[in-house]
């Protein structure tokens, strides 16, 4: 048996949060609210040979710790945003040497206190105010250096709060079935290294507006291959990766095909500066990377970002619609737009001055493209990341980074 429990305590540097001056008490207070929470507290059972030798290489876990899968894109901790994410459930593993397959369960969201919450079915659809998460990732050693990793999700979001009509949001039934295979230091292929996933979902979203169902069918994928010159100066490596997620035509029929990326860890999926979500969206990636030293990585990635369907909505790292100024973003503004989201060049310097202490710096410059130059309204919208005065509002993003391990 096991138990393990982590706390976390977020806050800004300089600030003092307050409630206000209209609370639920109806009384102003300023002090120390939200600051610490439990990031992570569970029970474990190691194995269940104790029962029977059969299950000797079989584990469970139930309580709260972040849950991370494959290059984090559907599934990841989000530890780079200041509050990482951590997950409510339980899990199932079947461990033997380094193959592995994962039966998991979370409750992501809850909206009532009763019988209905524990069972999450309420009236045959779930509609008892919950959002369930569910499925299984595994995890195959093929050969020396090569992993495949098949996997099914299934995200429930219950439409109404219980019953209750009149707080219904948009209730979804996805399922998620995907491989991820990668491969690096493989002995019959040196110098390769390779990362290939695709994603197909299904299922139906309803609507509060209507009581028609939409069809969910929809597509993603992100394949990519780069090689080490290690026998060169530097030990040079170029690399390439093209990264697909489906967006929906037609917003307004009974199909929704937009891909949903569910829970990932965005940050660096599609470049650096967080921009764009892996939703409506294709991307190219041109990579180079360097060791002028041991201690010192030298990278430069571009990026190139297009719309997967331009009557889609551009999509943020965080999932939703982007709607910018005005709604001038907003999803139903496509006359005469372009498919162009714009491009991206990331720069990155890591030093390791000691063996567990080091630094990295960044620089990245996101250019305008024509989509976000004809959502925008001619020049009344703002840039990618901030204020701007123009349609063309280009980026610029610095970043300074200690890193410690114990």
């Amino acid at each position: 048996m096991r138990g393990f429990i982590k706390f976390q305590d977020v806050r800004t540097w300089g600030f003092e949060e307050t409630q206000g001056t209209a609370n639920s008490a109806g009384s102003g207070t300023v002090g120390n609210l939200g600051r610490v929470d439990l990031l992570e507290g569970y029970a474990e059972v190691k194995s269940f040979g104790f029962i029977t030798p059969a299950l000797e290489n079989v584990s469970a876990r139930v309580g709260r710790w972040q849950w991370f899968y494959g290059d984090h894109r559907l599934i990841g901790h989000l530890n780079w945003a200041n509050e990482g994410r951590s997950y409510d459930g339980m899990r199932v593993k079947w461990k033997k040497g380094g193959n592995w397959i994962d039966l998991f369960g979370s409750q992501i969201d809850e909206y009532d206190t009763g019988s209905d919450a524990a069972s999450g079915e309420s009236d045959g659809r779930g509609r008892g105010g919950d959002h369930l998460l569910w499925g299984f990732y595994s995890h195959f050693n093929v050969t020396k250096g090569l992993v495949l990793e098949p996997y099914m999700i299934n995200r429930f979001e219950s439409r109404d709060r219980n019953g209750n009509e009149g707080a219904a949001t948009n209730g979804e039934h996805r399922w998620t079935f995907g491989a991820r295979i990668a491969g690096k230091k493989i002995p019959s292929l040196p110098g390769v290294d390779f990362k290939l996933e695709q994603m197909l979902q299904t299922g139906d979203t309803e609507l509060t507006t209507d009581t028609r169902d939409r069809d969910i069918d929809a597509f993603a994928g992100a394949w990519g291959a780069g090689y080490t010159f290690s026998n060169v100066a530097w030990s040079p490596r170029v690399g390439y990766q093209y990264a697909y997620a489906e967006g929906d035509d037609n917003p307004t029929d009974n199909d929704n095909d937009t891909f949903d990326h569910l829970f990932p860890t965005g940050h660096a999926r599609l470049g650096y500066m967080d921009v764009h979500g892996f939703q409506n969206i294709q991307a190219h990636k041109i990579e180079l990377a360097a060791k002028p030293t041991k201690k010192l990585l030298l990278k430069a990635d571009m990026w190139f970002f297009e719309a997967n369907e331009e009557n889609d909505a551009w999509y943020t790292v965080a999932g939703g619609a982007r709607t910018g100024n005005s709604a001038a973003e907003a999803k139903n503004a496509t006359t005469n737009r372009d498919d162009e989201y714009g491009s991206e060049l990331d720069l990155t310097v890591k030093y390791k001055f000691l063996k567990n202490f080091g630094i990295a710096a960044g620089y990245s410059h996101y250019f305008t493209g024509d989509f976000i130059e004809d959502s925008v309204n001619g020049g009344t919208g703002r840039a990618v990341g901030g204020p701007g005065t123009s349609e063309d509002s280009d980026t610029d993003w610095f970043y300074l980074q200690t890193m410690m391990k114990f």
